[in-house]
């Protein structure tokens, strides 16, 4: 997704990297031409050896812009010979509206929710990603499980101070 929706979160760089997103994979045809240079630089016939596809981003801001994404991900991909496992790791998708569709349209999926850091939340991430808390994101979850969707979180150790402590103790 763009780089430059991207309104990063305090400890990551990504956001202030050079953003080269002239050319969005916003739509199927600009994915598949894009994903078919690839399979042509790999002398891949299609898609079908390959077992996974990860979503990794912070970008879309809104879960209809994720959902929608993936579902054309999904559509593009597949076009293409991929019956493999789409994963996204993120944190815009919750509704159960949203992972009904995920259930019924993407599987098979994962969904890795970033958590990041359990305390200073507000300090340490962008809002809409510190808004969602540690019940939300476990009912969330709770309720992709429900639907029979794979779920993990995504935690960085040395965000929290506590592991700070901890890790600064054992470099001295």
């Amino acid at each position: 997704n763009a780089r430059t929706l991207c309104k990063g979160c305090a400890f990551c760089g990504t956001y202030g990297l050079d953003a080269d997103d002239h050319d969005l994979l916003n739509t199927k045809g600009k994915l598949q031409r894009d994903v078919k240079l690839i399979m042509d630089e790999k002398g891949m016939k299609d898609l079908s050896g390959l077992y996974e596809v990860a979503v990794v981003t912070g970008c879309f801001n809104r879960e209809d812009k994720a959902l929608e994404h993936l579902l054309m991900l999904r559509d593009a991909l597949g076009e293409l010979g991929f019956t493999g496992e789409l994963k996204y790791l993120g944190s815009e998708i919750t509704s159960d509206k949203a992972l009904d569709t995920l259930a019924e349209r993407v599987a098979p999926f994962s969904l890795y929710f970033t958590v990041d850091c359990f305390t200073r939340r507000d300090q340490m991430l962008r809002p809409n990603k510190a808004r969602m808390t540690l019940d939300q994101t476990r009912d969330a979850m709770r309720r992709a499980k429900e639907r029979g969707l794979e779920t993990s979180m995504t935690y960085i150790l040395g965000l929290d101070p506590i592991m700070q402590a901890f890790w600064q103790d054992r470099m001295e």
